[in-house]
């Protein structure tokens, strides 16, 4: 109730008595006590005032009865009270609602937490399984190659060189000379009988498909002659593949 309330005496007392025509069967008035001389005028008045509000606060429907069904010409009180009186139903759900919804919340917030944590969890899981085919593809190699090293794939060619030679006119061995093998026609190499697997291929021998070969030499060309098992890992693939084309009079762009 936002009313101010009355704070003259006698303007309760008259509301009171209002109200209490406005009743079936009021309860009777309390007998007026009689005046002692000695308390001044205000004194009085504070006795009476103290004596006027137990009587308001009397039965336990009184006040609300009587403060709900106030007069027109004072419309203020009444309907300040009448919002009184529902506000305390509207707001008992506001206050306990936030108590029930905190906890729910909170748990979503949790729940939402612990999937963006399990997700990220995830993650160097899917990368590692999709490392080694971006490190296969074109732009994979492109970025191995920006970033390879000629000298440590010399390091990576003495595995080659039982079998290679890469000087220029070196010859060939069990293998034919790889000088110039970059951008060169597969199976070019001059005075080396290659076998038919790798003679029937056609095309240049690009940085991808070298790549590939040096990899899994069986599995770009099945039947081929070469027993090496290949070089697993993308970056020594990168640095001979860089060393080779130092040995080239004329290599391809790098991609």
């Amino acid at each position: 109730m936002s009313f101010a309330g009355l704070s003259k005496p006698e303007q309760r007392a008259e509301v009171i008595a209002y109200l209490r025509e406005n009743s079936e069967n009021p309860p009777p008035l309390p007998e007026p006590q009689a005046k002692e001389a000695a308390p001044p005028a205000t004194s009085g008045e504070s006795t009476g005032e103290a004596q006027a509000e137990p009587q308001a606060d009397g039965p336990a429907s009184a006040p609300a009865d009587a403060e709900g069904s106030a007069p027109p010409q004072e419309g203020g009180p009444a309907p300040a009270e009448g919002e009184a009186t529902q506000q305390p139903q509207a707001e008992q759900p506001q206050a306990e609602q936030p108590q029930a919804e905190q906890p729910q919340a909170e748990q979503t917030q949790a729940e939402q937490t612990q999937a963006a944590a399990e997700g990220e969890a995830a993650k160097p899981e899917g990368t590692t399984g999709e490392t080694p085919a971006a490190e296969e593809g074109g732009n994979g190699l492109a970025a191995l190659l920006a970033s390879g090293d000629a000298g440590a794939g010399e390091k990576v060619f003495r595995k080659c060189k039982a079998c290679h030679t890469i000087e220029k006119d070196g010859g060939n061995r069990v293998g034919p000379n790889l000088w110039n093998v970059v951008g060169r026609d597969i199976a070019a190499a001059e005075g080396f009988s290659y076998s038919d697997s790798l003679s029937s291929l056609e095309g240049e021998w690009t940085y991808q498909d070298l790549s590939a070969y040096l990899e899994d030499p069986k599995g770009f060309s099945p039947g081929n002659k070469m027993s090496f098992a290949g070089l697993k890992k993308p970056k020594d693939r990168a640095d001979v593949i860089l060393y080779l084309r130092e040995h080239s009079d004329e290599p391809p762009a790098l991609p």
